[in-house]
């Protein structure tokens, strides 16, 4: 067991359920933005629907690395890097792709004392913890990019998902079914074309008309 899976387990032992402080106030005490920063940052929150971490960094306050350092005392979690460490394939048993998907986690490590999920929000992996029924082990947050997440839900999920989005398409539209109607499509649009070309010939003001408002 390495040194961050040793302070993975004790931190599953130890850590005592507390309210966690607000990221804008975590990044002000530790001098990495100032109180007027926080005030603009807030009152653009008022105005868009995002994360507050997410317009500081829009704004060119903080950087992402300081986001995530934040998101992470506040979680009173460890971070990451996917790039540096992925889950093994197998981590794809632990956290079915849509529960991984909704909630925005991907599962990291697990070991005797606990299954460790990567995510980029407390809020939300502490939803999913209240969410999920009874586990044989619980659930602890590592703080992580999100577009790494993203990037290691494809790599494990990608081809169930893929599978699964085929099978969900309905016959009429789907390829599967396309080369039992091949004759028919033909045909129709033969159709479609002689009656295009009738109508130039006989009305040509009406078909220029018609043709103008569908490209509208």
């Amino acid at each position: 067991m390495n040194d961050l899976q040793l302070h993975l387990a004790r931190q599953v032992a130890d850590t005592p359920p507390v309210s966690p402080p607000p990221i804008g106030r975590l990044l002000v005490e530790c001098g990495v933005i100032g109180a007027a920063d926080l005030t603009h940052a807030l009152t653009l929150q008022r105005q868009i629907d995002a994360p507050l971490g997410d317009i500081m960094i829009s704004e060119g306050l903080v950087e992402k690395r300081d986001v995530l350092s934040a998101l992470a005392t506040q979680a009173r979690a460890r971070g990451a890097d996917l790039h540096l460490s992925p889950p093994e394939p197998e981590m794809a048993q632990a956290l079915t792709a849509e529960v991984c998907i909704e909630y925005g986690v991907v599962p990291w490590r697990s070991d005797a004392q606990a299954l460790y999920v990567a995510t980029s929000s407390p809020s939300r992996f502490a939803a999913l913890n209240a969410t999920l029924p009874p586990q044989d082990k619980p659930l602890v947050p590592v703080i992580v990019d999100e577009a790494q997440i993203t990037e290691q839900q494809c790599r494990l999920y990608g081809a169930v998902l893929a599978k699964r989005a085929a099978q969900r398409v309905p016959a009429q539209e789907s390829c599967r079914t396309w080369e039992g109607r091949a004759a028919n499509r033909v045909q129709w649009c033969i159709a479609v074309l002689a009656g295009l070309a009738l109508c130039a010939f006989f009305q040509p003001v009406w078909l220029i008309t018609v043709l103008v408002l569908i490209s509208a």
